[in-house]
């Protein structure tokens, strides 16, 4: 399958392409039944993938959002990274919580599934079952790397968030109204 070249490379706003791996993560373990059972699925993934698709929406907006000599503009772009960092709360409450019942010996897998094993099928051929996430059962390691590394990326996207919105406001307040933006205009003072 081919990859537009604009996603061959990582963007220069290290705070995008954090987010975008930040939501692949999260979509990848929100559809593994490993982890999260059909039941639990709309109780938390549903959230859990909002607040990613949020984050990462917010951020390619705030990004287009450039020209912090407008006020109109360098107010949109904050409110939209304060926004996103609200998604970023919201996905490290509802992942606290996931981990809280895995913790608590909360084993939806097992307590979902009857424990009644079905009668096996005479036929010569078995019945194929659909592998959802994958064969491997997930051990107490697996589980804690993944939540682990959710847990970096929502840390890492938070301080690249906050950084970026303190290095707006020291741009924006080095520019007063007056004096325009900091560079003159491309083909300024040339002659027709």
């Amino acid at each position: 399958m081919a990859v537009p070249a604009y996603l061959r490379q990582a963007s220069k706003a290290e705070y995008i392409t954090l987010a975008t791996r930040l939501a692949a993560w999260t979509l990848k373990w929100c559809k593994d039944e490993r982890l999260f059972t059909r039941r639990e699925r709309w109780i938390v993934t549903g959230d859990l993938w909002t607040a990613a698709k949020g984050v990462l929406t917010c951020a390619k907006q705030a990004n287009a959002r450039r020209d912090l000599a407008d006020p109109a503009q360098f107010a949109e772009r904050e409110a939209l990274l304060r926004r996103a960092l609200d998604h970023l709360t919201e996905m490290k409450v509802l992942l606290s919580i996931k981990y809280e019942m895995m913790l608590r010996g909360f084993n939806a897998v097992k307590q979902a599934s009857p424990s009644v094993e079905a009668p096996q099928q005479s036929t010569a051929t078995p019945h194929k079952r659909k592998h959802r996430g994958g064969r491997k059962v997930l051990s107490q390691d697996d589980i804690d790397r993944i939540f682990e590394i959710f847990f970096d990326m929502a840390v890492r996207e938070k301080g690249l968030i906050e950084g970026l919105m303190a290095s707006d406001a020291k741009r924006a307040a080095g520019r007063s109204p007056d004096r325009g933006p900091a560079k003159p205009p491309r083909g300024a003072g040339m002659a027709p």
